[in-house]
């Protein structure tokens, strides 16, 4: 397996072959025309001819320039984006956003374990950058500036690099460093520890006693978000992302590494503890809440695992880190990752939202797999905490799972804000020698944080019942809050209200099977002009289909999966609906469908899908025709 030193240099050099090296510009006027030279990170020397513009920023190919002096048929500019890393996707500098914060960073992790002086002038390149666009927050902004994130990478920089570069670019760093800014009105639990990091790294290089009264407000918000069951809410009450919970819990080993406090060490450890019940047989957890499958939630993952190992010496948080770090290594493509772990292109954004950028969050991934490399040189610590603190709190029904050798099941109560925190239907199915047949609920929307790159569908992204009625109303369990009633070692009991009618489920594992039996209840009377007793996304890449007789079969590279579906309702029969995009790529809904369905209030409905798989692989599948193949 590829370590994470030889990964984190292969991100190294994508993100260099991407900085922008020329800083100065000389153009000639003709016709009020700009004749020059660029020098551009894709495209190499490239000759310009660019409107003449007297003031402000202009861009060429994606590079900002800005005017510095004009004198008759001469013009002088800085290039605004010096320093700066190019996205190859959006074609310019996401300067708003961390990528060359963190890069720099990268740069100073890798010239304290190597030495090599390149790595140096790319961090002092890269912070100069920074320096210069932060005074007005990135002129050219899509987004807002991304202060919290840029301030903990650039002290961390700072820290590493003061006594290796000249002493006014020390000097320079010390001032800016001095002046930072905040986003202090984000209550989000991952925003408030960094900045309670940022603050105490600067306390204790600068000593400024305001920095440790902020961080010790920040702190305060970050513990307000724990449950008892280790878990850390992103937004308070709100959201309960998994890749924002251990982007959290990996923030919290570096504020115990900066302030050797118990407390941080114990919530740490939940975090971690956490987050283990999350990871399937294939070292695949990012699938429940904002942020599914991005590769930031794995770098965070692989570094909070080792930062386990280190702290307590147990082996078995460093063979979770293995198994986690190896299902990552599967998407690597070339020198850097997808941002989103599918196999369509990243240009295509399938699972994205709007404020993603691929260098960006190959940056971020390279700093904490860094973070992780340092720690993996390090001596173990060791520490006694284990007798610190209570056990985690299991009891807390937000969450529940199933697991055998041939069966993993996640499953989340339901949060009514984001359709990827969805009640009722699994967040993940996972099976022997097929991996997850299902995962993913939800996705992002229109009406939440961060928009999407989607086709509006992203309710009907889900393994429970859906229903139109006639007037064009969607009853999904998405954005509503759920509940689950009780799990044992082999059964899940949950509840969802849709509004016009509830569902009891049980889901329930044995050694060869997995049974899902929902009874549906009608609160009153009502004519469905649709109503799916079953709905299951199939993700198209990953796996061929077939519908036999009364059976959906599921074939992988390994082994065939039969499902059938008993429903009361007689009439309902399997159909092939829409694709949709989800996180883990392009699927195909295939339900078992009623039309016009008339109920009334008290009626009850009863489905009972068998999960079962084979030994052996069918040829008999659905081929995926060539409207499907460029759909989307």
């Amino acid at each position: 397996m590829q370590t994470y030193s030889e990964t984190v240099t292969e991100i190294h050099s994508w993100l260099s072959s991407l900085q922008v090296d020329q800083k100065w510009i000389d153009a000639n006027i003709k016709q009020n025309q700009l004749h020059f030279e660029l020098i551009h990170p894709q495209l190499g020397k490239t000759k310009v001819t660019h409107s003449l513009a007297t003031e402000g920023i202009l861009r060429a190919h994606g590079i900002a320039l800005e005017l510095w002096d004009i004198k008759d048929e001469r013009a002088k500019f800085r290039v605004y984006d010096y320093g700066g890393i190019w996205d190859p996707i959006d074609e310019y500098v996401p300067g708003e956003h961390y990528a060359t914060s963190h890069f720099a960073l990268l740069s100073a992790i890798l010239f304290n374990i190597n030495k090599q002086p390149h790595f140096l002038d790319k961090a002092t390149q890269a912070f100069e950058f920074h320096l210069y666009t932060c005074k007005d927050e990135y002129r050219l902004s899509n987004w807002m500036y991304h202060w919290d994130f840029q301030n903990y990478a650039l002290i961390e920089c700072y820290r590493r690099l003061k006594d290796h570069v000249a002493e006014d670019i020390k000097q320079h760093w010390q001032q800016a460093l001095k002046q930072w800014r905040s986003n202090h009105r984000n209550k989000l639990t991952n925003w408030a520890a960094m900045r309670a990091l940022s603050h105490v790294q600067r306390y204790q290089t600068f000593g400024n006693w305001l920095d440790l009264f902020r961080y010790k407000r920040n702190e305060m918000l970050i513990y307000k978000a724990e449950h008892r069951n280790g878990c850390f809410d992103d937004e308070l009450n709100v959201s309960r992302s998994i890749q924002y919970h251990i982007y959290t819990v990996a923030l919290l080993h570096r504020l115990y590494l900066s302030t050797q406090r118990k407390r941080h060490a114990q919530s740490f450890l939940r975090g971690v503890e956490f987050l283990l019940k999350f990871v399937d047989p294939d070292g695949d957890f990012n699938y429940w809440g904002r942020g599914q499958e991005q590769v930031f939630g794995y770098g965070a993952a692989v570094y909070a695992l080792t930062a386990a190992a280190n702290l307590t010496g147990e082996r078995r948080y460093e063979q979770v880190a293995d198994k986690v770090y190896d299902y990552l290594l599967q998407f690597k493509r070339g020198d850097h990752f997808p941002l989103v772990l599918n196999d369509h292109e990243d240009a295509k954004r399938v699972g994205w939202r709007d404020y993603h950028h691929t260098t960006v969050y190959n940056a971020f991934l390279a700093v904490w797999l860094g973070f992780a490399e340092e720690l993996r040189r390090s001596k173990i610590q060791s520490i006694n905490v284990a007798n610190a603190f209570e056990k985690p709190d299991l009891t807390e029904t937000d969450f529940a799972f199933l697991r055998n050798e041939n069966f993993f099941v996640a499953l989340g109560s339901g949060l009514s804000h984001y359709a990827s925190e969805m009640g009722l239907s699994p967040c993940h199915i996972w099976v022997k020698d097929l991996g997850a047949i299902y995962s993913c609920p939800g996705g992002a929307m229109r009406e939440t944080f961060g928009k999407f790159y989607g086709d509006g569908l992203a309710e009907k992204n889900c393994l429970a019942p859906l229903a139109v009625n006639y007037d064009g109303t969607l009853y999904s369990p998405a954005n509503k809050t759920g509940k689950i009633d009780k799990c044992t070692q082999d059964s899940i009991d949950c509840f969802l209200d849709y509004g016009i009618f509830e569902v009891h489920r049980r889901m329930a594992i044995s050694s060869t099977v997995l049974q899902i039996t929902d009874e549906i209840v009608f609160k009153q009377e009502c004519a469905f002009e649709e109503f799916r007793v079953f709905n299951l996304p199939i993700v198209l890449n990953r796996f061929r289909f077939e519908i036999q007789d009364e059976e959906l079969v599921i074939s992988g590279a390994k082994r065939t999966l039969c499902i059938k579906c008993d429903a009361s309702e007689s009439r309902a029969m399997f159909e092939l609906l829409e694709i949709i995009k989800t996180a883990k790529g392009r699927a195909r809904i295939i339900s078992r469908i009623s039309r016009n369905l008339r109920v009334a209030s008290g009626d009850r409905l009863t489905a009972t899908t068998t999960i079962k798989p084979d030994g052996h692989v069918s040829n008999r599948t659905h081929e995926v025709d060539a409207s499907e193949q460029t759909a989307l």
